[in-house]
């Protein structure tokens, strides 16, 4: 929340955290031991997929990603993080209709290469944030 806070200085609205599986996990938890079910018929869902906190103005989404270092989170303002590159990921040479496919030499295979020009652009970085140490 303290995160979010400081961010909220710089214009954030509306923001998305990624947190590792195994904090999300011990989050879960402890939703799951604070919200009641109503009755849900023959089977019961239970289980997040996200959790969605309000700070002020701003709504947080905190979301599991599996290449989230443990221990670290990342808040992302949601309008305005973007992927940009020349090219996206493809399995054919660009301004070519050949696949990127060779014949392995020793093995019955056949390997295939993908390629990409990919990066990401944040518009207010001062909007984003990253957590480290986090513990239980």
């Amino acid at each position: 929340m303290r995160l979010v806070a400081k961010c909220q200085a710089y214009g954030l609205e509306n923001a998305i955290l990624l947190i590792a599986p195994e904090r999300f996990a011990d989050l879960a938890s402890d939703e799951a031991a604070l919200r009641r079910y109503m009755d849900s018929g023959d089977r019961a869902k239970r289980g997040p997929k996200s959790v969605m906190f309000s700070c002020g103005s701003t709504d947080v989404e905190i979301v599991s990603h599996p290449m989230v270092k443990l221990g670290h989170a990342m808040l992302l303002p949601v309008s305005e993080v973007h992927r940009i590159g020349s090219t996206d990921v493809t399995m054919a040479l660009p301004g070519s209709d050949e696949e990127l496919s060779v014949q392995v030499s020793n093995l019955t295979a056949i390997e295939f290469r993908s390629m990409s020009d990919q990066g990401i652009f944040m518009e207010v970085p001062a909007r984003a944030g990253l957590l480290d140490n986090l513990t239980n």
